[in-house]
């Protein structure tokens, strides 16, 4: 099952770099916001918020798209950047929303990695523990801190929103344990029915299975059985398998289950030049 986890990380890394790209937007136009006077925010507060939330919102997507990152590393840096991004929004603008500090755990929970999800939980603490206690010397608007005392800030604010997001994580944690049950149960489900042998995927008591795969080219059964190992069609591409056939092979599966042989789907939609590939 291990396979499906780290098959899906790529794609991950690029959904929350477009995510944060779109957020980058949507800081620029609060600061528009503020300087037509829509918002009341000091414009040294709003405009040193605005550049520092863009440099973090910006480095994933460098990162990603034009270095083109692709490790395991890569998410643990996705989640110290959300981290930093909530830490500052917390610190600049207001003390209340603890539901922030969720951010984190919730863009790990896309990768369904445990030890990701406890590192996201930890950042979001970190973040929220440096946060107060830079407001015990320095505050960007007096009026969303009361207490001036360390010794009040940790009591009467951090605590109890430590408490708060403990709460909030121990909820997130049963979650992914429900969700990854499904999963496992689905891949128990799917090894009881299909031998992983020698990079085949084959089930020699299943006459349908084996009739399927007498209908498909060679290219179209690597192409099918990299399907059955649930590849997207942009993995099963970088591995060097054209992908007009990615897409006539989807297309015959659906003929092959509505009709049950290959003779009613009709012409492939492509040349079968791919098979010299």
């Amino acid at each position: 099952m291990e396979h499906i986890w780290k098959s899906n990380e790529n794609e991950n890394d690029e959904l929350v770099s477009n995510i944060f790209l779109g957020l980058s937007g949507f800081v620029l136009l609060i600061w528009i916001l503020v300087l037509v006077k829509i918002f009341e925010v000091n414009s040294d507060i709003i405009g040193t918020f605005t550049i520092i939330m863009e440099i973090l919102l910006v480095i994933p997507t460098i990162l990603v798209r034009l270095i083109k990152i692709r490790n395991a590393l890569m998410k643990y840096i996705i989640i110290v950047d959300t981290g930093l991004m909530v830490g500052v929004s917390y610190l600049f603008f207001t003390h209340q929303m603890v539901i922030m500090f969720m951010i984190p755990a919730l863009i790990a929970l896309l990768y369904l990695d445990r030890k990701l999800l406890w590192f996201s939980e930890g950042i979001s603490m970190v973040a929220l523990v440096i946060a107060h206690l830079i407001s015990v010397s320095f505050v960007a608007q007096p009026w969303i801190e009361m207490f001036t005392k360390t010794e009040d800030i940790i009591r009467f604010n951090l605590l109890p929103r430590l408490l708060q997001l403990l709460a909030c994580h121990f909820i997130i944690n049963i979650v992914f344990d429900k969700v990854k049950k499904y999963f496992q149960q689905y891949d128990r489900v799917i090894n009881e029915n299909y031998e992983y042998s020698n990079g085949k995927d084959i089930a020699p008591e299943s006459e349908e299975f084996i009739k399927v795969l007498d209908q498909f080219t060679e290219s179209e059964k690597n192409v099918f059985l990299e399907l059955l190992r649930g590849k997207t069609n942009m993995q099963i591409a970088e591995t060097g398998l054209n992908r007009d056939i990615i897409w006539n092979v989807k297309m015959m599966l659906r003929c092959l289950i509505i009709w049950g042989k290959r003779g009613r789907c009709g012409a492939p939609t492509t040349a079968r030049s791919g098979d010299n590939i």
